[in-house]
This record gives structure tokens, C-alpha cells and sequence, in this order.
């Protein structure tokens, strides 16, 4: 390899050529010494490099050192940012999470005051409430103790005597209280039930027209207790009768005697009386 070529090489192909070994040793020294001129030759496309290839060069070695670009400029550290802390007013807490003044809350004291006046109202309350409760609660326990009873009358009771009653007419005496007429025919006494054999109404006696009559449907039945108009569909119940041990009239609703079923000529189902 001749000089004329080694001169016209660039320094990079000589210094790598002087690397590899095939720089002959007379030009070596010429190739170092040329590095520098050609370096500082480059120093004037230093200032038009980008950041990246600068740092990349200083790595290299291949930078300058009095270029102004070789080293980065420092960076210098931010301030250190400050938490905001808040104080409390009423203790001097610190709280480094709130800003501003905390202001502690303070719960309301309540002060029940009661006066002459409401002391009156209240033992008035208290009073009144023990008047009407303690006979509430009494009338309950009674109530419980004894519960509600329907009282019926007796189903077996005494009529008088025979004599008493008129023939051909109907006694009411006893409609009231046990729900019978009393009758007497010129042979014999009888009782006939003053419940209608329709829908249960109590029917009237009509003396005038001797009959009973139905206020409800208009059923009509004979002083007898034989159904004859209207919508009752058989006649009058007769019930027990008899005679005491005294002559007088029993009387006992808990038998019936019921025509249709040819009952009225049992014994009992009339007294036989002349």
C-alpha cells in the first residue's frame, strides 16, 4: 500500500487499518498525527449534531474535550414539594392530609326544665291513665274469667192449672219468656210453639180473625196451629204437656210433637181436660 493512498484515506479507514495491522509502521505515526486535525477538522459539525450522536461520540472517546457540547449539562433537582398541613384550632393537632383550619364540632347540651304548670299536666296524664286503665284491664280479667254465656230460660216450666184458660181462646202469657201459647178446646189443653215453620218469624195472634198470622212471608195458621195460607209448608209445633204433682200445668219445650208425622195424637202432645 503506497502513501499517496494511506494520505488520501479518511482517519477513521487509517486508524482501523492501523487496528487490523495493515498500516505500515512509517505511516502509523502519521495517521495519529493526522487523527487530531481531522478531528478538530469535525469540530465545526460537533455544534450541528443532534444530542444522541454527541453523547454517543463522548462514549466513543471520538468527542473533543474542550467541545462545550462533550458533557451534558447537569440537571438540576427539583424542589422538593411541600405536603400541605393544616392545624387543628381547638387542640394544635397537626394533619398533614387536610388544609386549612379544622374546626372540632361540638354537640348541643339539651336541658329538659319542666315548670309547675307541666308538673300539673303530667301528674293530671298519669292519673287519668291510671283511672281508665286499671278498670280496662280489671273488666278484661273479668272477662276472661268469665266468659260470655247466653242464659236461656228454663225449658221445663209450670203454666198455672187447667181452669185458668179460657175455651176457644189462645193465652200469651208465656210468648215472652218461653215462646209457647197455651190453648183450650172444650176436650183438651195444648202448647204450640210460637216459631214459624217457614223461615223462623214469630207470628201474631189475630183474635178477630181468629188466626195466626206470619208479619214476615204471610203465612197464615188456625188458633189449632194448622198451616192454611202463605208459605209455611207444614203446620205449628205442639210441645210436651202435663200435669204436676201439685195439679198445676207442666210444661216442657225440649219434646216437640210434629203433625205431619202423625204426632199429635201421642200422649203428651195435648192434656185432655173437660
Amino acid at each position: 500500500m503506497s502513501e499517496e493512498n494511506i494520505e488520501e484515506m479518511s482517519p477513521s479507514k487509517r486508524k482501523m487499518l492501523a487496528k487490523l495491522g495493515k498500516l505500515p509502521a512509517d505511516s502509523t505515526a502519521t495517521a495519529e498525527t493526522s487523527e487530531p486535525s481531522a478531528s478538530t477538522e469535525d469540530v465545526g459539525d460537533i455544534e450541528e449534531m443532534s444530542p444522541s450522536r454527541r453523547k454517543m461520540l463522548a462514549k466513543l472517546g471520538q468527542l473533543p474535550s474542550d467541545s462545550p457540547s462533550a458533557s451534558p449539562p447537569a440537571k438540576t433537582a427539583a424542589p422538593a414539594r411541600k405536603t400541605p398541613t393544616a392545624r387543628s384550632a381547638a387542640t394544635g393537632e397537626v394533619h398533614p392530609f387536610v388544609s386549612g383550619k379544622i374546626k372540632r364540632s361540638v354537640k348541643p347540651k339539651l336541658e329538659f326544665k319542666v315548670e309547675r304548670r307541666g308538673w300539673f299536666s303530667l301528674a293530671f296524664g298519669w292519673l287519668a291513665f291510671l283511672l281508665g286503665g286499671i278498670p280496662a284491664f280489671a273488666t278484661m280479667i273479668l272477662r276472661f274469667l268469665f266468659p260470655n254465656v247466653l242464659f236461656e230460660p228454663p225449658q221445663s216450666f209450670k203454666a198455672g192449672y187447667p181452669d185458668d184458660y179460657t175455651i176457644g181462646a189462645i193465652d200469651e202469657t208465656y210468648k215472652e219468656k218461653y215462646g209457647v201459647w197455651i190453648g183450650r178446646t172444650d176436650k183438651y189443653v195444648y202448647v204450640l210453639s210460637t216459631v214459624c215453620t217457614h223461615l223462623g218469624c214469630t207470628p201474631n195472634w189475630l183474635a178477630g180473625e181468629s188466626k195466626f198470622k206470619c208479619p214476615c212471608h204471610g203465612s197464615g195458621f188456625r188458633k189449632t196451629g194448622v198451616n192454611f195460607e202463605g208459605p209455611a209448608p207444614r203446620p205449628l209445633e205442639r210441645h210436651w204437656i202435663g200435669l204436676a204433682d201439685d195439679g198445676q200445668i207442666l210444661v216442657d219445650k225440649n219434646i216437640k210433637f210434629q203433625r205431619e208425622k202423625g204426632q199429635w195424637e201421642s200422649e203428651n202432645a195435648y192434656l185432655p181436660w173437660t
